[in-house]
């Protein structure tokens, strides 16, 4: 694979990148607090804008390498994914970051698109070392040797201009697209509380179920706390690791067999899904080995682990019993809290209802991360085009 498949200079003028940029390594040294970060397909934020995410800033600011406005900031280890942006702001970020200062007749705006390009991104990849993928970072001297497109600055702006204008429509098309995904998910909620605190039945008489958080329940519905309508079992040591593991998945090391359709949560947290990671609930529909960290349900008489499931998606009962999300719940407090319970026909028909509502949701959802994946290729495709050089300016300019 050769840097000459991405950007033929046949059809474009090219040159190495240290003639293009200076890799910039100037040091906080007057303690610069206006904290900067490099997000994947966003580019240079605020620090205080990036939310939970990331790492937390060093308590040594004067490590931090100083960035002004125009300057180019890759990330060695993810810019094979598109972690590149131009900075709006002056500031200090990461020493782990590159940062490219522009040369005379620069315009970064365009080389941030030349490190969109997809192919190039691929290319960054052969000359990324490390033991693992997640893991690997670009050798800074080949990485500044590479050759990359170098049009006039007239021909950098007009491309640069014409990929803002172009890639601007489309992520506004994604934009809503995605409010639309967040409004079908809302939907999916909504329909689940309604159906499993109200039943189906619009016109069946109504009574206090003496929680807040629940509301009105039909009149003949039962509110009944969880450990009269499933036994709850935690994890113990084996007897006979080694024999249960060859038969059974492994979710811990050390535990109990459950035997499956059976309803699986973590101790230390309530976050809800299906089959896929330990961490949250699930139910199982064959045999499975449970660390003790972690309860199992067996079921009783009057409840279905699935309409458990949906109870669980609909409460998060912890910040109820606790007023906030709590690190780990007890067995007490998970067996006495209070669940609205149908007769045991009636949540049969309330779960085909929602199996059948949830899945038509699901649908339309799916339907929509299709659309915006198209989006994005086509996004990719068209930077790619015009990058390498496929599409000209002169065809550009009629569009």
């Amino acid at each position: 694979m050769t840097i000459k498949k991405y950007f033929n200079e046949s059809l474009i003028k090219t040159s190495k990148i240290k003639n293009i940029f200076s890799n910039s390594d100037i040091k906080n040294t007057e303690n610069n607090k206006n904290y900067l970060s490099l997000m994947k397909n966003i580019g240079i934020i605020k620090y205080d804008e990036r939310g939970n995410s990331g790492n937390k800033t060093s308590d040594s600011p004067e490590k931090y390498k100083l960035v002004d406005i125009g300057d180019l900031v890759i990330n060695p280890m993810n810019v094979t994914i598109g972690s590149v942006g131009v900075s709006k702001y002056s500031g200090c970020l990461s020493s782990v970051y590159i940062v490219l200062k522009p040369k005379q007749n620069i315009n970064s705006k365009y080389y941030h698109y030349v490190f969109q390009d997809k192919g190039f991104q691929k290319y960054l990849k052969t000359i990324s070392y490390g033991i693992m993928e997640i893991r690997e970072s670009l050798n800074k001297t080949e990485f500044f040797q590479l050759k990359i497109p170098f049009p006039s600055i007239d021909e950098q702006s007009k491309i640069s201009a014409y990929l803002d204008k172009k890639t601007e429509k489309i992520d506004d098309l994604i934009k809503k697209i995605e409010e639309k995904k967040i409004l079908f998910k809302e939907q999916e909620k909504s329909l689940i509380h309604k159906v499993i605190t109200k039943g189906l039945n619009n016109k069946v008489k109504i009574k206090n179920s003496g929680k807040r958080w629940i509301g009105d329940i039909p009149i003949h519905w039962k509110m009944i706390k969880l450990k009269f309508l499933f036994s709850l079992i935690g994890g113990k040591d084996p007897k006979n690791i080694e024999s249960v593991n060859g038969n059974y998945p492994v979710l811990g090391t050390g535990g109990e067999v459950g035997r499956g359709k059976e309803f699986l949560f973590d101790k230390k947290t309530l976050l809800v899904g299906r089959k896929g990671t330990v961490d949250k609930p699930y139910i199982f529909d064959e045999p499975f080995w449970v660390s003790d960290v972690m309860y199992f349900t067996v079921q009783k008489t009057q409840m279905t682990p699935d309409y458990l499931f949906y109870l669980f998606t609909t409460f998060p009962f912890e910040r109820y019993i606790y007023g906030s999300a709590q690190p780990s719940m007890s067995r007490v407090d998970y067996e006495n809290h209070h669940f609205p319970v149908p007769p045991i026909e009636e949540q049969k028909k309330i779960l085909e209802y929602l199996k059948d509502k949830t899945e038509l949701i699901k649908k339309m959802s799916r339907n929509q991360e299709k659309k915006i994946k198209i989006l994005k290729e086509l996004k990719y495709s068209l930077i790619s085009e015009v990058i390498a050089g496929r599409k000209k300016l002169d065809r550009m300019n009629g569009e």
